[in-house]
């Protein structure tokens, strides 16, 4: 369950965790560059892809719709009884991919 704006309740929403944009060390001393934002760059997302480093987060497409959530506004995330709610990340980017990240939310690896 979770909570935007004004506290509505968003209950049974899938939470996908991946990097936005990560470095990766290599063996030889190189670094490879990883994350959605290189592998998905765009065209599927109004908006930006959320920093690592930031409390950020895209959400699906249906999500938006049954919520009335847009860029811009906070989503703050909980499971099980959760007796405080959690810092909120704010909503960097509706994502439309025509598959299950539509009715998702995305995070970064670091927020999970």
């Amino acid at each position: 369950m979770g909570s935007i704006g004004s506290g509505i309740g968003i209950t049974d929403v899938p939470l996908v965790g991946t990097w936005a944009l990560h470095a990766v060390p290599l063996p030889d001393g190189e670094k490879f560059q990883t994350g959605i934002a290189k592998t998905n760059p765009g065209g599927q997302i109004d908006g930006r892809w959320f920093s690592d480093d930031a409390k950020e987060c895209v959400v699906g497409s249906d999500v938006c719709a049954k919520y009335h959530i847009k860029i811009g506004d906070s989503v703050s995330l909980a499971t099980g009884d959760v007796t405080k709610i959690p810092a909120p990340l704010k909503v960097t980017a509706i994502l439309t991919s025509g598959g299950p990240e539509d009715e998702s939310i995305v995070v970064s690896l670091a927020r999970q």
